[in-house]
């Protein structure tokens, strides 16, 4: 097995990190579930959170590689949920599992209420307010926001220093016992106020650098709408977010939390 798979094996799962971004003060993955909750024809929150915990521990598992809905796998896992396998397998969802579309029925509700209505324009806009909250809970200043794209490597900076990255390469760079995880800025992604943080995370094993994780927030924890900016105080929280959620999962997997 490829050490950066068998590293990756030693996460304890998606609930002790919401756990530990929760006591660090990030509340929006809650309210999303409530949110989610609300919507989906009165789902059970066990299935919901347990459907959940499996695809992350999936994504996690492969390096990033794996589509769960579909039950794809691209390589090695060092983890193959049977709950999903056996979602996959039913009958009623034979058509969602080839499309790629999720495997619980209120999951299912909830994104086709998403299309339906102006469900996720609300969403958005209330996700906005708590971030708004949020960001002043942490301080966030905006002193310095030009507008561009160099705000993203300028806000990262003292983000990445204060958590011990160091800029080697043109990426901000960490060793987390026989991880190095590396932060860059897209410089090629678009940037408007309707689109995602242009932030790349490279997650490598030091020993066998071949294999690269391109992490992505949202596949680990569904609903990190940290990543969607409208503000300059809500995309300075997101770059924020996003380095605190890794940070945390690379501490989780090097037993330093």
């Amino acid at each position: 097995m490829h050490p950066l798979i068998a590293t990756l094996a030693s996460w304890p799962g998606r609930q002790s990190t919401k756990r530990l971004l929760a006591a660090k003060g990030y509340t929006l993955l809650e309210h999303y579930k409530e949110i989610v909750l609300a919507n989906c024809g009165g789902c059970d929150e066990s299935t919901l959170e347990c459907y959940w915990d499996e695809v992350a521990r999936e994504y996690i598992c492969s390096a990033g590689r794996v589509h769960s809905t579909r039950r794809e796998f691209a390589g090695e896992t060092s983890y193959r949920s049977e709950y999903l396998d056996n979602l996959a397998a039913l009958p009623t969802n034979r058509d969602a599992a080839s499309k790629g579309g999720p495997l619980i029925e209120g999951l299912k509700i909830f994104a086709q209420k998403r299309l339906e209505n102006d469900l996720w324009r609300r969403i958005d806009e209330h996700c906005e307010i708590l971030k708004k909250a949020e960001a002043e809970n942490f301080g966030i200043v905006t002193d310095g926001w030009t507008g561009t794209k160099d705000d993203f490597g300028h806000f990262l900076r003292p983000i990445a220093e204060t958590r011990g990255y160091a800029l080697r390469k043109k990426k901000w760079r960490k060793n987390l016992g026989d991880l190095e995880l590396s932060w860059s800025v897209d410089r090629g992604k678009r940037t408007t106020w309707q689109f995602q943080l242009p932030l790349v995370l490279e997650i490598v094993h030091k020993s066998a650098p071949d294999l690269i994780f391109l992490a992505k927030p949202g596949s680990v924890m569904p609903g990190f709408r940290y990543v969607m900016y409208k503000s300059p105080a809500s995309a300075i929280l997101g770059i924020q977010a996003v380095v605190d959620l890794f940070d945390t999962i690379g501490d989780q997997i090097t037993k330093r939390v």
